[in-house]
């Protein structure tokens, strides 16, 4: 996260969580300190150590929460969105509200925090606000101490042993990172566009249409998830299609973040613990009819064995540590033609620390109405698309800040890809 980042294409993120009701803001303010306690690397600076993983030390000053009344004056700017994790801790919260209406807005460096660690940040947040307003029937639980001897252990892969011989091993990585060239999503701005902070475009199915998608997929034994790589991989040719002539030779690679959680992190404080899969697709493999079924049972032996991916990410810490990281992945080579993460039913996962009702997590008054964040990405990566389930339906999310595409082809994009995962299928 830290080796791989530059000052034009940072390792940052927003998470955009919208609430309906009246905010206290002191008494939201008030209650922030409470969940950088719970989640301490979002409080925390980095010291590097030659050779070694860095130390997270503690800052003497809490970040605290901002007041936005001009988004493009209280936020942080496009172009300046690199956080220097030696320098300052790698969290950032703010909130904008307009009468009934707020949102939260979480700006969180990706070494600090995946997208589930930035949504459990939010509900330890508003769980802490619940209870300091303590009225009505909607006041949340008390929470168990964090386990932070977890926290400490989360990047430990001792004892993980892969049924592959060393060459295997090394053959995989070098097919990964030199052999396979991956086409760039075309119609790239390249640069950061002037769009109001964080530029996400959102795209939320309907109640009956993720209702349909569920029924159609669980018909055939797929999951959503299989459904999104499929639809995502679909949306990308039916894009490059668009944009000029394709090869039936030309490779097109997702990175799909795997989370490493098991059911003991339960109560892991905000942290990275995700590694990759990469999922790669000629354009004429993406034509065939077979194409939902492939990919289904390569997700599915993923599903069945995490252990490959631990392997992998064993071998990308190694890089790390001997600063290879940059020279295996240069910033001019394209790694990934776009990201697709799914984060799941947050609601459910995180239903113990909320009052939830349909669906929908209540507490003082407040009602949180949706979620949306997206991924950082490399420079010629030029897409990612967040999926989150909440509120008894789907929410894919893509920022359209031209690092990639522009604000426009994002959301054309994303509709695209809606329109491709409503109708799969159908």
């Amino acid at each position: 996260m830290l080796t791989d980042e530059s000052r034009s294409h940072p390792m940052v993120s927003y998470l955009e969580v919208g609430l309906a009701g009246a905010v206290d803001l002191d008494c939201l303010a008030a209650a922030l300190p409470a969940a950088y306690a719970r989640h301490p690397l979002m409080a925390a600076r980095i010291v590097p150590r030659w050779g070694r993983s860095p130390l997270w030390e503690p800052v003497a000053t809490l970040p605290p929460l901002a007041v936005v009344t001009d988004p493009n004056r209280h936020l942080v700017p496009q172009g300046d969105e690199f956080l220097d994790l030696t320098a300052s801790p790698g969290c950032r919260a703010a909130i904008e509200t307009r009468g009934e209406t707020s949102r939260i807005l979480l700006f969180v460096h990706h070494a600090c925090a995946d997208a589930l660690g930035m949504v459990a940040f939010v509900v330890d947040w508003l769980n802490a606000y619940g209870r300091a307003k303590g009225s009505g029937g909607d006041v949340p639980p008390e929470l168990p101490p964090p386990d932070l001897d977890r926290l400490r252990s989360r990047a430990d892969l001792a004892g993980v042993r892969s049924p592959h011989s060393f060459a295997e091993r090394m053959e995989k990585v070098r097919k990964i990172l030199h052999k396979a060239r991956p086409k760039p999503l075309a119609g790239a701005v390249g640069n950061p566009v002037p769009v109001t902070p964080p530029g996400h475009c959102i795209r939320t199915l309907t109640a009956e249409e993720f209702q349909e998608l569920q029924a159609r997929s669980r018909a055939v034994g797929m999951t959503i998830n299989d459904r999104l790589a499929c639809a995502m991989l679909r949306t990308v040719l039916r894009w490059q299609e668009e944009h000029g002539p394709v090869d039936p030779r030309d490779l097109y690679r997702l990175i799909i973040p795997i989370s490493r959680r098991t059911a003991e992190d339960r109560d892991l404080p905000a942290c990275n613990k995700i590694s990759y899969k990469f999922l790669a697709r000629t354009a004429e493999a993406i034509r065939r009819p077979d194409l939902d079924a492939k990919v289904h049972e390569e997700l599915d032996f993923l599903r069945r064995h995490r252990l490959q991916i631990v392997n992998v990410l064993k071998m990308i810490n190694r890089f790390q540590r001997l600063r290879l990281t940059r020279w295996l992945l240069p910033p001019t080579k394209c790694f990934a033609t776009a990201v697709l993460s799914n984060i799941g039913d947050v609601a459910s996962v995180f239903s113990d620390r909320l009052p939830t009702r349909d669906g929908v997590w209540e507490t003082a008054g407040l009602r949180v109405t949706s979620l949306a964040c997206a991924p950082p990405r490399r420079p010629l990566t030029h897409n990612t698309v967040v999926a989150i389930g909440y509120g008894g339906t789907l929410t894919l999310s893509s920022r359209g800040d031209g690092r990639g595409l522009s604000y426009a082809a994002t959301e054309r994009f994303l509709g695209m890809l809606t329109g491709e995962l409503v109708g799969a299928g159908s």
